[in-house]
């Protein structure tokens, strides 16, 4: 991932474009595939969880800000680096909301129900359990929405078709706005839940 953020930041043309992207997705998939790995061969743990998702974390920040690097290179815009520092700092607020939320003692102070595949991050960290689909026809609007976002920003596997037509000023701007949605979204959980209970 990091000679592939190097790629993208600093190779000109579509033919690095295209090397990096391909690059970062075989990240991606061998990202993938050594949790499922650890947990074939029983070797998972607390600690190599904490671990996947710190890399997790920091891959999507370095990708911000290479995408940032590679615009703002092309067009000598001052104002992609702006938006890439944005992004990197909106993604780690998202981020920092994430790991608050999973923590044990924030769950059981807001009552929120942990899934069983959390077993995984011991006891530092608690994911909750996947929401079902809601009945009503708003309930089902919003949960579409965030079943989008979370694909835009969730190991963009769709990275090759931004690079395919070579635009991924798009993929900068979707990947801000939807982490910035996000964060928003979790801060309101987060002053809800606790606001409830002072």
């Amino acid at each position: 991932f990091l000679m592939s953020a190097v790629g993208l930041a600093l190779g000109p043309g579509w033919h690095w474009l295209w090397a990096s992207v391909a690059l970062l997705e075989f990240s991606y998939v061998v990202d993938m595939a050594d949790g499922q790995l650890a947990r074939w061969r029983g070797s998972s743990s607390p600690a190599g969880a904490h671990l996947d998702y710190m890399a997790d974390e920091f891959k999507a920040l370095l990708l911000i800000a290479a995408l940032g690097i590679r615009l703002w290179l092309a067009t000598e815009q001052s104002v992609w680096l702006i938006e890439a520092l944005l992004g990197v700092v909106v993604a780690a607020c998202a981020i920092t909301l994430t790991s608050f939320l999973r923590r044990p003692e924030v769950v059981s102070a807001t009552g929120k129900a942990a899934s069983a595949a959390a077993g995984d991050y011991g006891q530092g960290f608690v994911v909750e359990a996947p929401p079902a689909v809601p009945a009503s026809l708003l309930g089902k609007l919003l949960w579409c929405a965030e079943s989008v976002g979370k694909f835009i920003v969730h190991y963009p596997t769709y990275l090759w078709l931004v690079a395919a037509f070579d635009r991924v000023d798009l993929f900068v701007h979707v990947y801000l706005f939807m982490n910035l949605a996000y964060a928003a979204r979790s801060m309101l959980v987060v002053v809800w839940r606790l606001g409830r209970r002072t």
